[in-house]
């Protein structure tokens, strides 16, 4: 083998490969924590729908019934007694 050979040059081509898999390694990761993520929203959302939603009642109280309670009086005299 001498001083530049085939064995020399197959060495340093490997060295620079380090950066290549930890990018690999770090795509992998996040595809997978997407989708697990993906997968818990909708668990999530799924779980929500569940739940009923409140409906709006219409229950107005008029003004006349209102003046009426406000101005009610149980100890005022009336002409029945």
């Amino acid at each position: 083998m001498g001083k530049g050979g085939r064995y020399l040059k197959s060495k340093e081509r490997k060295k620079g490969r380090g950066w290549k898999i930890a990018l690999i390694v770090l795509a992998i990761l996040v595809v997978l924590l997407g989708g697990v993520a993906y997968v818990g929203v909708h668990y999530y959302n799924a779980i929500l729908d569940l739940i009923p939603r409140a409906q709006y009642e219409d229950r107005d109280v008029s003004v006349d019934d209102v003046l009426d309670a406000a101005t009610y009086n149980p100890d005022k005299y009336t002409d029945g007694d």
